[in-house]
């Protein structure tokens, strides 16, 4: 989970490696809540013993003030 006032913004998922005519067929986040980073993968193969290793990535946005000028 993400600290409180950090939201989730996006993912990316690939294929790294694998047997052929295998597929990610869609991808949803876990839960409702923003601050939840957790996927939901679901694979597609066409025919048994097929095989694949996926690599993931997950983005936040973050809110950060930082003061430029000083102004005295």
């Amino acid at each position: 989970m993400l600290p409180v006032g950090t939201e989730r913004d996006h993912y990316e998922i690939e294929i790294a490696t694998g047997t052929p005519f295998c597929n990610i067929g869609r991808v949803a986040w876990v839960t409702d809540d923003p601050r939840d980073l957790r996927l939901r993968i679901w694979s597609e193969a066409e025919g048994p013993f097929r095989w694949f290793e996926a690599e993931w990535r997950t983005y936040f946005k973050e809110s950060r003030q930082r003061k430029v000028i000083d102004e005295t």
